[in-house]
C-alpha cells in the first residue's frame, strides 16, 4: 500500500520543511506513475525548495536525487513494462520498491554491484559508501549490512534477448509472412521465461523463503526447514529415481537396509512390498527431524511409488501434529496439517508445499537459505530478521504491451 494522495499534499503544503526520507521522490514518482494517467514523472521543484539559508545543501541533495530518478522512469510505464516490485511489509504501513532494467527507482546505493542488495544500516567511518538499495530498519533479530541480493539485472537481459531459433524459425518463413500475433504466440514459448533468483550473504545468518500452499517449491538435498515456531527439518538426501534401472525385491531389501544404516534411519515410511517381478528403483529422500540438541533427531526414509503399469506415481507425505501424520511433530506451534512433501510424477522430483491443499499453517513453513542461490517462477515472500518482504515479478509477458520483436524481411 502506497502513502495516499493527502500525504502528498501535505508535503507540497509544508515544502518549507526539510525532507526527512530519503525515499521521498520515490514514493512520489511511484505515487504519480500509479495514477491513471500513467505519464512520466515530472518533478515540481517547489516540492523541496526551502528558503531557510541552513537547508541549502540539503534541498541540494535532494534535487540531485529528483534528477537521478526522473531519469531512471522517463521511459518507464508500469502499466505495460516489466518490472519487480519489492513489498516490505510493516504494521503501520507497507513500503514499496520498483525495480527496472536501470535498477531500483530512487535507490542511494553507490557501489558498484548491479544485483539488488538488501541489508540493514551501516555506520562507517566512510560515511559516502551506501551499500544497500533496501535499508531494514532495526530489530532484535540480527541482520547483516549486507544481507540478501536479488539477481534482476541478467534476467532482465535474458528477458529482452531474442532467441536465436525464433529469428531462424520466423526468416524461414520469408515467403508469406507471419502476422504480428502470430509471432507473438510463438514466442512466448520459446523466449527466456524471468526468475526471482535471492542469495544469502551471510555465512552466519539465513534468509527465510516462506513456502507456498499452492505452488510447491523444488527441494534439494542438505535444504534446511523451520515449521512452526521453533521445530527444523533437514533433507540430508533427495533422489529423483530411476525409471532406467530395474531391480529385484532382495536387492531392494539391501538397498534399503545401505540406506538404513547410513543413514541410521528410525523411520522407513512407503517401504515397498514383496514383489515378484523386477521394479523400477523409487525415488527417496532422507528426512532428519531435529531436537533440541545435535544428539536429539529423528530420520527417516520416504520412498516414493508405483503404480500397477511399475511407472512412478505421485506420492505424497504429511508433517504435523495429526497422529496420523507420516512425520509427526508434537509441539502446539505446529498445525495438525503443518506441511505436505510430495513426489511429482510429471516433473520427476520431489517438491514442498505448506498446510494442506485447502489451508495454510498457522505460523508458516520456511526455507532456511545459508548459501547457494533460491530460485522461483512466482511470488515469493521471504523473512530478514524481524522484516517480512514480498517479491513479485509484472508485465512479464505480452498481456497489453507493444510488441517489439517483429522480424524485418
Amino acid at each position: 500500500m502506497l502513502p495516499n494522495n493527502d500525504y502528498f499534499d501535505d508535503i507540497q503544503e509544508d515544502y518549507n520543511q526539510p525532507i526527512q526520507s530519503p525515499y521521498i521522490m520515490q514514493y512520489i514518482a511511484i505515487q504519480q506513475l500509479m495514477s491513471q494517467n500513467y505519464e512520466p514523472i515530472q518533478f515540481m521543484s517547489h516540492y523541496f525548495c526551502d528558503d531557510n539559508s541552513q537547508n541549502q545543501n540539503h534541498n541540494k541533495e535532494y534535487f540531485q536525487k529528483a534528477d537521478q530518478v526522473e531519469r531512471q522512469i522517463s521511459n518507464f510505464n508500469p502499466k505495460h513494462d516489466p518490472h519487480f516490485l519489492i513489498t516490505v511489509v510493516r504494521s503501520d504501513q507497507d513500503k514499496q520498491y520498483i525495480v527496472t532494467q536501470d535498477g531500483l527507482i530512487g535507490s542511494e546505493k553507490n557501489t558498484s554491484i548491479e544485483d539488488i542488495i538488501i541489508g540493514k544500516k551501516y555506520q562507517s567511518n566512510d560515511k559516502d559508501i551506501i551499500a544497500s538499495d533496501i535499508v531494514l530498519p532495526q530489530q532484535e533479530k540480527p541482520i547483516s549490512r549486507i544481507h540478501a541480493r536479488i539477481n534482476t539485472k541478467d534476467e532482465f537481459r535474458k528477458f529482452n534477448e531474442i532467441p536465436e531459433q525464433y529469428k531462424i524459425f520466423i526468416k524461414s518463413y520469408h515467403s508469406q509472412k507471419l502476422s504480428t500475433t502470430i509471432q507473438k504466440l510463438i514466442l512466448q514459448f520459446v523466449r527466456y521465461n524471468p526468475r526471482i533468483r535471492i542469495q544469502n550473504i551471510p555465512l552466519n545468518n539465513y534468509t527465510q523463503i516462506k513456502i507456498q500452499n499452492k505452488q510447491g517449491q523444488k527441494v534439494e538435498s542438505n535444504f534446511e526447514y523451520l515449521i512452526g515456531a521453533e521445530n527444523k527439518f533437514i533433507l540430508e538426501y533427495v533422489d529423483g529415481g530411476d525409471q532406467n534401472e530395474f531391480i529385484t525385491f532382495e536387492e531392494y531389501k539391501v538397498w534399503v537396509q545401505q540406506l538404513k544404516t547410513q543413514y541410521k534411519c528410525g523411520f522407513i515410511k512407503n517401504m515397498p512390498e514383496e514383489f515378484d517381478e523386477l521394479q523400477p528403483k523409487r525415488p527417496y529422500l532422507i528426512l532428519k527431524l531435529l531436537g533440541t540438541s545435535s544428539y536429539n533427531y529423528q530420520t527417516y526414509l520416504l520412498f516414493g511409488d508405483v503404480d500397477s503399469q511399475l511407472q512412478l506415481q505421485d506420492t505424497y507425505f504429511r508433517i504435523g501434529r495429526n497422529q496420523d501424520s507420516d512425520v509427526h511433530v508434537n509441539n502446539n506451534t505446529i498445525s495438525r496439517k503443518q506441511c505436505r512433501i510430495q513426489y511429482n510424477k510429471l516433473k520427476g522430483w520431489w517438491y514442498i508445499f505448506d498446510g494442506d491443499s485447502q489451508k495454510e499453517s498457522s505460523n508458516g513453513s520456511w526455507l532456511l537459505l545459508r548459501k547457494g542461490t533460491f530460485e522461483s517462477d512466482h511470488t515469493t515472500e521471504l523473512k530478514i530478521g524481524d522484516s517480512n518482504l514480498r517479491i513479485e515479478m509484472l508485465n512479464f509477458n505480452f498481456k497489453g504491451r507493444k510488441f517489439e520483436y517483429y522480424i524485418d524481411y
